[in-house]
């Protein structure tokens, strides 16, 4: 095989309600964020006892993806525990000379704050440090459309068809400044929205399609609109079927945006707006994200 590993490289999140504020002030070192903006995030965290869902899904799907690749499985993350440093580390011990990496984001203007770490880490291993090829950004890849319309078909409320034909679906990828996206990260997920929409009306989908924002932070710069809470309340305005898929294209994984920013927020805010709410299962654990990983090995 081309590869003699797979490293998989996650954002982070914390374990326990101790773990929180670190991690908050980790990921914010250096951007100006105000206090209590992060006591505000970390009642987000509180929620769910302090753990990040996004950690047991990794789990979950390194032991899904160890049979189909056949080929040491590691993980590492950005901004928590295990380490991308920790990881690469015993990737050398190992031997590892060569690994596959997979990003869980389907986009490349995303991306960005994984590889400057990857860099300093380079810089310090030297020639020890092991090759790495990354997974391109996945976005207008066909099995991600697949796992995702599989995914969506496996709400509950889709089986009748009536609901099918009529409800209105919501694409949520997370926010970013304006500036900040215009160059790539914008374009990359309406061309993924228009895609999936394409696929889901040969599926018995015709109903209506929305892209919007999530997760925005409170700062100065302008974000990316229109924003989830703001296309709730323009479904709201809409007459007949009242039910509302919220579809987290942006997020493979399960995490804390998913979790707390729409299924606690935003189904909230639908819920009170008159809307019957549910939301598609993140792909990362499906047959068919699975195969599209696995694929990668042999290009």
């Amino acid at each position: 095989m081309k590869y003699d590993s797979l490293l998989v490289y996650t954002y982070g999140g914390p374990e326990t309600l101790d773990d929180v504020l670190p991690f908050l002030e980790n990921i914010t070192q250096g951007r100006g964020v105000a206090p209590h903006r992060l006591q505000s995030v970390m009642q987000h965290y509180e929620y769910f006892g302090g753990k990040s869902p996004l950690n047991d899904y990794t789990r979950r799907f390194l032991d899904a993806i160890a049979p189909l690749v056949e080929i040491p499985v590691y993980w590492g993350c950005r901004f928590a525990s295990p380490s991308v440093e920790e990881t690469i580390q015993r990737m050398i011990y190992d031997g590892i000379r060569r690994a596959l990496v997979l990003i869980p984001s389907p986009f490349g203007g995303y991306n960005r704050i994984y590889f400057q770490k990857m860099r300093d880490l380079e810089r310090k291993f030297g020639s020890a440090f092991p090759i790495l090829h990354y997974i391109p950004p996945f976005s207008q890849q066909p099995r991600f459309w697949d796992a995702v319309c599989a995914t969506l078909n496996e709400v509950a409320t889709l089986r009748d068809r009536s609901v099918r034909e009529n409800c209105s679906l919501v694409f949520s990828v997370h926010s970013l400044p304006v500036e900040v996206a215009k160059l790539r990260y914008e374009r990359e997920a309406r061309a993924a929205v228009e895609g999936i929409s394409a696929r889901l009306e040969t599926e018995g989908f015709p109903g209506r399609k929305f892209l919007a924002w999530q997760s925005e932070s409170k700062t100065a710069a302008r974000w990316l609109e229109p924003r989830l809470d703001d296309v709730l309340r323009e479904v709201a305005t809409f007459r007949g079927c009242r039910e509302t898929i919220l579809v987290p294209i942006g997020f493979p994984f399960e995490n804390m945006e998913v979790a707390y920013d729409l299924d606690v927020q935003a189904r909230e805010l639908g819920e009170s707006l008159g809307l019957s709410i549910s939301r598609a299962p993140t792909t990362g654990l499906h047959p068919t994200f699975l195969e599209m990983v696995r694929g990668y090995l042999d290009y």
